[in-house]
């Protein structure tokens, strides 16, 4: 597989800070669910970097994927890959027809974006649930480490006197909103990593993302590429009103590298990982994405969609504890970061 330049130069920062941990990988096999989507396919890729340019002994790889609400096209290739059209609410049985042991688990799976899960709430949930019990069953079975992700979604809008939030802060997803199949299956997933690791010592660590930003399709829906999107088409970036609403963006080398860092050397079971440096609101995002695409006057509010009436007002994670623990490190801020995604999208995005 070629690697191609911009992601050598994401991948080799990452292996600076990771070094260390990334060796725990070489020559073990590892699942990595949801690996067709943003965060697992940045796994993936990331894995075969590995194997090209730094493991003598390669790792093994396992992307699954069901490609819910997108084609099954532009799948990476590679002789250490294997991908796997299936659906992890269906068994973890059909893992095992592999023969291989799994050394590690990533599970990126679920829909993250709002555009897809209010239209596929059920699939939504059942993936949280079904899916994630027989990921740490397949976990149980090989005596593999395991990663699930829950999401910045399940604290809602905390008070003044709890942002930046740290891992203390109890939940506060509601259950009746457009947004709850995802924020309260979120909350299960934390739940159900903790009931293993308490009944079955499954070496289970779990990460609240906080708005990760990278390389996203075209049609991901989410706030970056919507923006970047509209600006190189000419059309307005439409924010839902007021605009004040606000988030921290993490760049997704900072993310991954912490990522590795909780999966090896994780002491705790839940952490959160993000970049509190760059609370900005939507209005203003919108105004540095401007900034760097050369553009002016592309801004319009406009009426949120029901599945954006009730989104959380602010988020901004502590990252102390990350910090302290694992060496956490925040290298890319936000300007440079959409820079590079928007140079990026130029030749990638129609």
């Amino acid at each position: 597989m070629k690697i191609k330049e911009h992601y050598k130069r994401d991948f080799e920062e990452i292996y600076k800070k990771t070094e260390s941990n990334c060796y725990s990988f070489e020559g073990k096999t590892i699942l990595v669910c949801g690996g067709a989507g943003f965060l697992g396919a940045l796994f993936v890729r990331y894995l075969l970097f590995l194997n090209h340019f730094k493991f003598k002994n390669k790792c093994r790889v396992i992307s699954l994927d069901n490609f819910l609400g997108r084609e099954k096209k532009d799948l990476l290739e590679d002789d250490t890959l294997i991908n796997l059209h299936h659906d992890l609410t269906s068994s973890y049985l059909s893992l095992k027809l592999y023969k291989e042991k799994i050394d590690f688990i990533i599970n990126c799976s679920g829909c993250a974006s709002p555009y897809y899960y209010e239209r596929y709430p059920l699939e939504t949930m059942d993936v949280s649930t079904e899916g994630t019990k027989n990921l740490l069953q397949t976990a149980l079975s090989n005596n593999a480490k395991i990663l699930n992700f829950s999401s910045s979604e399940v604290l809602g809008t905390p008070p003044e006197e709890s942002i930046p939030t740290d891992e203390s802060y109890t939940p506060t997803a509601k259950t009746l909103d457009k947004r709850s199949c995802y924020d309260v299956t979120k909350m299960y997933i934390e739940t159900i990593s903790y009931v293993f690791k308490d009944q079955f010592n499954v070496d289970c660590k779990i990460v609240r993302p906080f708005n990760i930003i990278g390389y996203f399709r075209q049609d991901d829906k989410r706030v970056i590429p919507n923006f970047i999107s509209n600006c190189l088409k000419g059309e307005k970036m439409r924010i839902y009103a007021p605009g004040t609403q606000s988030r921290t963006f993490c760049w997704y080398g900072d993310f991954l590298a912490g990522c590795i860092q909780v999966l090896t050397q994780g002491k705790d079971i839940l952490y959160h990982i993000g970049n509190p440096n760059n609370e900005i609101s939507m209005v203003d995002l919108a105004k540095l994405v401007e900034k760097v695409s050369g553009t002016k006057n592309m801004v319009e509010l406009i009426e949120p969609p029901i599945v954006y009436k009730n989104e959380p007002k602010r988020r901004c994670p502590s990252v102390k504890k990350i910090q302290k623990e694992l060496g956490y490190a925040l290298d890319i801020d936000l300007e440079e970061s959409l820079s590079r995604v928007y140079d990026w999208a130029k030749d990638n995005y129609k």
